[in-house]
């Protein structure tokens, strides 16, 4: 038996053969549902699931957004199970950390300004108060030489008693000690804090409040995503709330912190009215920078989200992006292009938005678009890099830098469109395989959709979809799941995508529930097995 199974085993490996499965499920035991006995995924070669030991998110906690550090460190946001960071679910602040060698999962808890680790009241309270904070997105950058994972918070203090519990880092970090991964406190900071480096050059992201009390604090309204910009390695945040200092201030901003948190500059989106007389409710939600920015005038997009009010009554986007430049020397945002849409239409006719957008490495825009307020994803579009590094900044689709709230949605057509996407559902996330340069499109429906992206001397096309198996994980008309924002372990060659399981009707039916423990999990795809390198053929 051993001398036949090395046989095998040396024939697999003189074939060429994978060994090793091409995509793993991590999680905790017994909680793979259909998948459990799975060998082989329908399109997609090998499938296993794995249970790890000691794999238990904390009550409350949904697995969120993704980042790689070294050594093959995977680190998993945190957020609230209602999937709506003003709606906290939990009582503490977290972030996941996994590796596969040594395999190991923990929990990272976050401390506030007073050392409390978890704050709440009892549950569910008279004030209807909930505790804990969220992870709305984070990063692993490279400050002084060391590796670090800046992280941000959305909402981190929610009114309660400040002198007891403090507050949450609105930018936090985790640095590496002697025994792994930390919570770094001496350098993370609160949103008073940033506020106190602001000044009249840089403008007030944080306005300063008082509590209830009478104790001080400040709030970013709503920091929901960040970008490391590539030259001047600051932090470009969006904030999602109304940042116009003033009581008629419809729509959020955008704050460029150093990575000691103070404050580098901000920009007040100006209010945006159509031909019509409608006001576009504007919320900076995604932001991505360019790799490849020049000192002085480093490029990133922002995707928002918006709604448009007209009498009594709202209607949902759809989600314009717009191409920014920010200067480190005069520490100025401004803006480059409008804020455009491909100019596609849905079958039945609605404009698509966009969903999420990436840079690859050499500087071209890819954007994934869907019909706002549906699970209907649309084409895949790209803005090729022109030779003065814009993307969207270009012909008709370009404003001066005294631009001030004009063309809302202005049609702007992409290089090149990838139609295959259209059918996959939402695009979650945006990845680029650093070996092949091919794309990598992880959908809510639980497909893969590697594109070759012209690098190698190969056409853009995509590859056959891969589907991942997730509507046999559970089933998705009772239990909530997704997938969101994926990252690389480059050394590895390995793409990691979170599923998260969200609360639903079943487990709380009024808002807020007791803090309650849902699974959650993390595919590992090998990129050398779903993607062909062309350098190999």
């Amino acid at each position: 038996m051993v001398i036949g199974a090395l046989a095998s085993l040396l024939l697999a490996l003189w074939l060429g053969r994978p060994s090793a499965p091409a995509v793993t499920l991590y999680g905790a035991a017994g909680s793979f549902g259909g998948l459990a006995h799975e060998t082989r995924l329908a399109r997609g070669g090998g499938f296993s699931v794995h249970a790890v030991a000691g794999w238990r998110f904390l009550p409350g906690q949904a697995a969120y957004f993704t980042a790689v550090g070294p050594p093959g460190t995977v680190f998993i946001a945190n957020e609230p199970q209602s999937d709506n960071q003003a709606l906290p679910t939990a009582r503490q602040m977290a972030i996941s950390v996994f590796t596969r060698s040594p395999e190991r999962f923990r929990n990272i808890v976050i401390a506030t300004s007073t050392g409390v680790r978890e704050v709440s009241r009892p549950w569910p309270s008279q004030s209807r108060e909930v505790g804990g904070a969220d992870v709305s997105d984070l990063a692993a950058i490279s400050a002084n030489g060391s590796a670090r994972v800046a992280f941000i918070s959305a909402l981190p203090y929610a009114g309660w008693d400040l002198s007891r519990n403090g507050v949450y880092p609105t930018l936090g970090y985790l640095s590496e000690g002697a025994r792994g991964w930390f919570y770094d406190s001496s350098r993370s900071v609160t949103a008073l804090a940033i506020a106190g480096s602001a000044g009249t050059r840089t403008g007030q992201p944080c306005p300063p409040e008082t509590s209830a009390g009478g104790r001080p604090f400040a709030d970013c309204r709503l920091p929901t995503e960040l970008a490391a910009l590539p030259r001047s390695r600051d932090l470009v945040i969006t904030q999602y709330a109304p940042v116009g200092g003033t009581p008629s201030a419809r729509s959020g901003g955008l704050m460029v912190l150093d990575p000691r948190g103070r404050v580098r500059a901000t920009y007040a989106y100006p209010t945006v009215t159509l031909p019509g007389g409608e006001t576009v409710d504007v919320h900076p939600r995604e932001v991505d920078a360019d790799p490849v920015s020049l000192p002085g005038h480093e490029r990133f997009v922002v995707i928002f989200d918006s709604t448009t009010s007209a009498g009594l009554g709202t209607r949902l986007g759809p989600f314009a992006m717009q191409e920014f430049g920010f200067d480190a020397a005069t520490g100025v945002i401004t803006p480059l292009s409008a804020p455009v849409l491909s100019g596609q239409r849905a079958p039945d006719g609605n404009r698509l938005g966009f969903e999420t957008a990436i840079y690859d490495r050499a500087g071209n825009l890819w954007a994934a678009q869907s019909e706002n307020g549906t699970i209907t994803g649309g084409p895949l579009v790209v803005y090729r890099r022109a030779p003065d590094g814009s993307t969207l900044a270009r012909g008709g689709c370009a404003v001066e830098p005294t631009w001030s709230g004009s063309g809302w949605g202005t049609p702007c057509a992409p290089s090149s469109v990838i139609s295959g996407a259209a059918g996959l559902g939402i695009v979650r996330s945006l990845n680029q395989d650093p070996a092949t340069r091919a794309m990598l499109v992880a959908t809510s429906s639980g497909y893969l959709l590697p594109v070759m992206t012209g690098d190698h001397g190969r056409r853009l096309a995509p590859l056959a979809p891969i589907d991942l198996g997730l509507n046999r994980l559970a089933n998705r008309r009772s239990v909530a799941l997704d997938i969101r924002k994926g990252s690389i372990d480059t050394a590895a060659g390995t793409l990691y995508l979170p599923v998260q399981q969200l609360e639903t009707s079943r487990q709380c039916r009024s808002y807020p529930c007791a803090p309650q423990s849902l699974d959650q999990w993390l595919y590992a795809v090998d990129l050398k097995q779903v993607v062909v390198n062309p350098t190999r053929q």
